[in-house]
């Protein structure tokens, strides 16, 4: 915690958990999740409640493996089928699933937008990215390949606007 009069840090907790790929909050700053062993595993911070671990075995190697929806309510994993599943972050409950197009050879890599709309993760030619509907599962755009493959993705936190960074260097907002 770094705590904002002094500017110190500080250790609040620590405490030991499977070995484990990323890392991700929740919207509300309560609960982390982590992929662990190819499952994913929703913890709250501070507390001593059991975590909860989603059933699906998930796409590891990469810190992105899952993402929270802006009101928290559910979260959604990247199972190795290709399947985007979409749990229940209270009950633990599998609400609904699809298809994806991505993941390539860098599994795992897909970011939600801010609003909850959009679903981008890198195709499987790893040089170019899909969008799809996160509603429907859909797939609304392909951004054409480029040069580089490409490593990370962020959206905007207000805007409709996606970066892609590649590993040549290059950025590129859509």
């Amino acid at each position: 915690v770094l705590e904002r009069g002094t500017g110190a840090v500080r250790l609040i907790d620590s405490r030991f958990l499977p070995m484990g790929t990323g890392i991700v909050t929740a919207p509300d700053g309560k609960r982390f999740a982590f992929n662990s062993a190819g499952s994913t595993i929703l913890q709250e911070f501070l507390s001593e409640k059991p975590p909860l671990t989603l059933a699906p075995r998930t796409s590891a190697g990469s810190v992105q493996p899952v993402a929270f929806t802006p009101d928290g309510r559910s979260m959604a994993l990247l199972t190795t089928g290709n399947q985007i599943a979409v749990f229940d972050t209270v009950a633990g409950k599998l609400r609904r699933s699809f298809a994806v197009t991505g993941s390539g050879g860098r599994p795992g890599q897909f970011v939600l937008s801010h609003t909850g709309r959009w679903l981008a993760i890198i195709s499987p030619s790893n040089r170019g990215v899909d969008i799809h509907d996160f509603a429907t599962g859909e797939l609304r755009y392909t951004l054409p390949d480029r040069e580089g493959t490409v490593y990370w993705l962020a959206w905007h936190p207000k805007e409709p606007r996606l970066a892609i960074a590649r590993d040549n260097g290059a950025i590129a907002i859509w």
